[in-house]
């Protein structure tokens, strides 16, 4: 009897229990209803909800939201609300306003605290970014994105940049995506303190005809001006160590590439200056120690290139389709060279490898010469062809590339 009792009241407990949590929760989806907010469907990450167009997702912790994306936004002008469901909202994620085609306007409420590089990446009618004056960490000048005390330009919006931009004087850095797609720049005025240009900050400026790059910055970052189509030349400082991956890829305007003297350039990144169809000549500066894979792919204008005696490794199809080369020099510095490194490459009647020594060695990866139909090739007399793997220097019908001692 007193077991029977036992159960009945743990079964009580149980259903109130459930009641209270059912009618909870029928109070959260109402006051949501009301409030606007309904569940979605496509979000990727949970919890997750949607609330006048935008989509949030809870942060680690549960101290805050997070702006994850836009739904189905219809809004030219958008103000966003410092909180949600009683949370301050602090964070805007990758690409949470990206691809948009509407968005005209926006304002940051102060609570803001984190924006990912590209949160705005393709927002292509985007004029104008505001921030709430109590922002502790980024402001707004003209509609361009700060962080608080303007040292870093954060972002500049797509469809409000047009002719020349001169950046504020307090600015030492540029942030990633900066200028990612503002088509309608022409010119900029980067102030000399700038040390910093972040990944991507040039991106499909098609229409970028010039700047000067301040001798302060040390690296050119991953696709800085890739697709800046308008790029006629460029002046690198002699400060910069490193020109990262795709940093001038596809600048179809680019003919002329200049080194500052003592340059301390060390490395150049793959596809650095992949398709720059109309670049002639480059003489790569004496401290570089690696070309990258492509880095001169189909540079077919390119006449002249001068190889340092501080290059080891010229990179797999290093200067592939470049049409226009008609001799080259190795340095005996070079210990690889990558496959299709000069494939058809079909204008180049000579190249000659520097005298190496008896025991010095170079390893040449298949088809490096692939139809240079044209091709000969000259070694030192003091060398020896086994350490050039002549079976590797074969054009693609099989016959090889003639050698000739001198």
């Amino acid at each position: 009897m007193i077991f029977m009792k036992k159960k009945s009241l743990i079964v009580l407990v149980l259903a109130v229990a459930m009641a209270l949590i059912m009618f909870l929760t029928a109070c959260d989806l109402l006051e949501n209803f009301l409030a606007g907010i309904l569940p979605c469907s496509d979000c990727e990450e949970r919890p997750c909800a949607c609330y006048n167009d935008l989509r949030f997702r809870l942060i680690k912790g549960y101290e805050s939201y997070a702006i994850v994306g836009m739904g189905t936004v219809t809004k030219k002008h958008l103000t966003i609300a410092p909180t949600y469901l009683g949370l301050p909202i602090t964070d805007i994620e990758w690409s949470a306003f990206g691809f948009n085609d509407t968005l005209v306007s926006i304002t940051l409420p102060s609570t803001i605290a984190i924006i990912r590089p590209n949160a705005f990446f393709r927002s292509n009618v985007l004029r104008r970014i505001e921030v709430d004056e109590d922002n502790p960490h980024f402001s707004s000048q003209d509609g361009v994105l700060y962080n608080k005390d303007k040292t870093e330009l954060v972002l500049a919006p797509p469809a409000g940049i047009k002719g020349n931009f001169a950046i504020p004087d307090t600015v030492t850095s540029i942030g990633d995506f900066a200028f990612n797609g503002c088509v309608g720049l022409t010119s900029i005025e980067i102030p000399s303190g700038v040390t910093s240009i972040g990944n991507s900050a040039f991106q499909d400026c098609i229409n970028l005809v010039s700047l000067e790059l301040p001798s302060g910055i040390t690296q050119i970052e991953p696709y800085t001006f890739d697709f800046c189509e308008s790029l006629t030349s460029i002046t690198i400082p002699s400060s910069v160590t490193h020109i990262g991956l795709s940093a001038f890829y596809g600048n179809t305007s680019l003919t002329s590439v200049i080194f500052e003297e003592n340059s301390q350039l060390m490395e150049i990144d793959a596809l650095a200056f992949y398709r720059c169809v109309n670049l002639k000549d480059m003489a790569i500066p004496s401290g570089v120690t690696r070309i990258g894979s492509s880095t001169f792919e189909y540079c077919v204008s390119l006449t002249n290139i001068v190889i340092p005696s501080s290059v080891t490794n010229i990179g797999w199809s290093a200067f592939e389709g470049c049409t226009g080369l008609t001799s080259i020099m190795i340095p005996s510095s070079v210990t690889e060279i990558g496959l299709w490194a000069f494939a058809g490459c079909y204008s180049l009647t000579s190249v000659l490898f520097e005298e190496r020594g008896q025991f010095s060695y170079i390893h040449i990866m298949s088809y490096a010469f692939k139809d240079c139909i044209s091709l000969t090739i000259y070694i030192s007399e003091g060398d020896y062809l086994d350490y050039y793997q002549g079976w590797n220097l074969l054009n693609s019908n099989g016959d090889k590339v003639p050698v000739v001692f001198v």
